[in-house]
Order: structure tokens, then sequence, then C-alpha cells
């Protein structure tokens, strides 16, 4: 579409369009509704990792309060605990057992716990878990 002014006969050759505009409309939200949605994709990718990172950190936690009370009670109890933390933005549910290892030879006899600890979480219902198994000693073995 051309616009024609006054008694010049040449048309009016500057300038845009409606058509171009729109055009370019279309195609600038177009690209935008894509950047937007790789924003939301990022984010949502930021919100795992930080929900894996708070669930690895207190699994480190646990395993280290276990330990210290391994050593400040010179023995573990046998058996399996459960329970929950809440965090600023979930809830971890976590599982920790304690075994006592059994071995053949008399000198290794009930001188190692093994220890695991499994934390639960995540938003979703998907979720995800986390493991992890150490061993500690039997202080009564080795020095009781």
């Amino acid at each position: 579409m051309t616009l024609r002014t006054g008694n010049n006969s040449k048309p009016f050759s500057e300038g845009f369009t409606l058509v171009e505009a729109l055009l370019t409309m279309v195609i600038l939200s177009i690209g935008i509704m894509g950047i937007l949605g790789a924003y939301r994709t990022s984010l949502n990718a930021l919100e795992v990792v930080r929900d894996n990172t708070q669930a690895l950190n207190f699994l480190k936690e646990k395993l280290a309060e276990i330990e210290k009370k391994a050593v400040e009670k010179q023995n573990l109890t046998q058996g399996v605990s459960r329970g929950s933390e809440n965090t600023r933005d979930s809830e971890l549910v976590w599982e920790s057992g304690v075994q006592l290892l059994e071995f053949d030879d008399s000198q290794l006899k009930n001188c190692l716990n093994e220890v695991h600890v499994n934390v639960f979480g995540g938003k979703n219902a998907s979720g995800f878990r986390l493991a992890a198994v150490t061993y500690v000693e039997n202080y009564d073995a080795f020095y009781g």
C-alpha cells in the first residue's frame, strides 16, 4: 500500500507499510516467546539443582551426626531411624540404619558398623533419592 500526498504524483516511498510493521511485530513476538520459554526452563533446572544440593548437604550432615554419636558414645545403636526436615522450599525425609558387620576372622569380629543414610525429597511427584554408605569403628571391639 502506498500513500500519495497532495499534487505530487510520486508514490510515498519512505517509511514502512502497515503489513511490514505487522509482520515485524509477529516475528519479534515469536522470538520473545522463545526466549521466555528458555528462561522458564532454566529456572526449573535451577530449582532442581537447588533441591538436590540441599538434600546432598543434609545427607552429609546426617552422616557427620551419626559419626559424631559413634565417637561420643563409643558405640552405635543398631537399627533404623527415620525422620523429616523442612527446608525453605520442600520437605526432606531421611532414613538411617546401623548394622554390625559380621566377619569370620575372630580378630575382626564385631569391629565395624555399616551405616547407611537415605534422603528422599522433591516438590514434584517423581522426587529424588540420595543414598550414602559409610563404615564406623565399633569402639567396644577395639578398645573395650
